[in-house]
């Protein structure tokens, strides 16, 4: 095989030639290197907030879920409250006397969890007025009272706008 020899200007040539192709090629390198760096975490970045917001979706999804089923259950005491107090102000006898004693649970628990301030002034009302042995007509107002209250915090709960009541005389109780 025949012998290659390199003189000192080659030589010197090619060490220039591959230092820079080994400049240009680390230099490429490091420029791709970055580039992947920014958007790996670009990309890294968006998912992050893809994650926040779904994880506030279903924050919010939750929220409105706990929110029906607390005014669902507020339309529900509330009702029954209304119901009871009208049977206390309407009735006699065993009838008064088991829709008194339910009424007083509701009052005493359940209702509390879930009255706002119109339906718990009005119910303090009516537990005084039962307290005290308040005229029967006393008693049917303030049921009304009730149902009216109950009303407006039900509206307010379920965010709807239900039409204004005429205002209302109570009726000479039935015989």
């Amino acid at each position: 095989m025949p012998k290659f020899e390199m003189t000192e200007d080659a030589s010197r040539f090619w060490t220039v030639v591959f230092g820079a192709v080994t400049t240009v090629g680390l230099l490429f390198g490091g420029v791709y290197s970055l580039m992947e760096y920014w958007d790996g975490r670009e990309r890294t970045l968006h998912e992050q907030e893809q994650q926040r917001v779904a994880l506030s979706s279903q924050n919010e999804a939750t929220r409105l879920a706990a929110q029906q089923a607390f005014a669902t259950k507020h339309l529900e005491t509330c009702s029954e409250a209304a119901r009871l107090a009208a049977t206390i102000a309407t009735s006699t006898g065993n009838e008064r006397a088991m829709a008194l004693q339910s009424f007083l649970v509701l009052y005493w628990g359940p209702l509390a969890v879930v009255e706002g301030s119109d339906v718990e002034g009005t119910m303090v009302q009516l537990g005084k007025c039962l307290a005290d042995k308040c005229p029967d007509s006393q008693l049917r107002q303030l049921s009304l009272d009730l149902a009216h209250a109950c009303r407006k915090e039900v509206e307010k709960n379920f965010e709807v706008h239900l039409p204004e009541l005429p205002p209302r005389t109570l009726a000479p109780k039935s015989q």
